[in-house]
């Protein structure tokens, strides 16, 4: 079995145990997506000396769009942009860690079966107390293959560890989970440090240069979710990540698939009832 290559960022606030000190793990598709899914994670391990924030990420982020100044940048270089802006963002962000796959998307697809093996020896050395990673109703095909590959390794880990028990969340990126039913909707606080908050986005220049606004986007869905959560009470937040539970659906695809099955029921029952008391 041939593994990933990998690129590794080690904070120099530790000295040793990056891998053990991590209490809160995002495993993601792209150089960038810890930022947008695991804010409220960073926010509370930053400059936390019994809380550490770490990230792996699957893909060397070589096929992004780019535009700008970026447009015509080969796959490689924009690899290499793309690679080292998740560094500055681990050292802005103060991260135990990072970890970035040096493999492309098409790659990972193809080989899910060697990635789940790889990540779960990884998480099994860390043991996060909390993980994000993608959410199953996500629109974009590599996040989905991400959050199958994290499940599918945690699943691994648990087996041999059955007292491991993390909490898993499943994050919005492309798509709002604004839609879910309150009982199965978690809201994230990303409310603390927003400077911060917009410095980590804002690193992703190859990104934002390209004519997407990623740094706008992101934090105005928070603020969205925020705002717009409950019509008849003030807001307790600032800014809101949404995620799902994924703790419950650990074992099977199958699990998964009832899982999804389930919330989306909520959903239909939910609307219908609220249509059908119309007159």
């Amino acid at each position: 079995m041939t593994l990933f290559q990998t690129k590794d960022y080690f904070s120099s606030q530790l000295e040793s145990n990056h891998l053990q000190q991590t209490t809160h793990l995002a495993i993601v598709a792209h150089q960038d997506d810890a930022e947008i899914i695991g804010y409220s994670g960073i926010h509370q391990c930053f400059q936390n000396p019994t809380n550490w924030f770490s990230s792996v990420t699957l893909t060397n982020g070589s096929g992004a769009s780019r535009g700008g100044r970026y447009q015509n940048t080969s796959d490689q270089t924009l690899s290499e942009i793309r690679q080292s802006e998740q560094v500055k963002a681990a050292q802005l962000g103060e991260y135990a860690f990072c970890q970035q796959w040096l493999c492309s998307s098409k790659e990972l697809k193809e080989n899910q079966s060697v990635a789940i093996h790889q990540l779960a020896t990884t998480i099994d050395q860390i043991r996060p107390d909390t993980v994000y990673t993608h959410n199953p109703f996500d629109k974009h095909a590599t996040h989905i293959v991400v959050m199958n590959i994290t499940l599918q390794a945690l699943t691994q880990v648990q087996a041999n560890n059955p007292n491991y028990q993390p909490k898993v969340y499943g994050v919005e990126v492309w798509g709002s989970l604004d839609w879910l039913p309150d009982a199965y909707r978690i809201d994230l606080d990303c409310s603390p440090m927003p400077n911060l908050e917009q410095a980590l986005i804002g690193l992703y220049d190859s990104q934002i240069d390209g004519n997407k606004g990623y740094d706008t986007a992101v934090l105005g869905r928070r603020s969205a979710n925020a705002t717009f959560h409950s019509s008849h009470h003030e807001d307790s937040m600032r800014s809101t990540n949404i995620a799902m539970d994924l703790s419950k659906s650990l074992g099977t695809s199958t699990d998964l698939v009832n899982y999804c099955q389930e919330i989306l029921d909520a959903f239909t029952q939910e609307k219908i009832e609220a249509i059908s008391t119309l007159k």
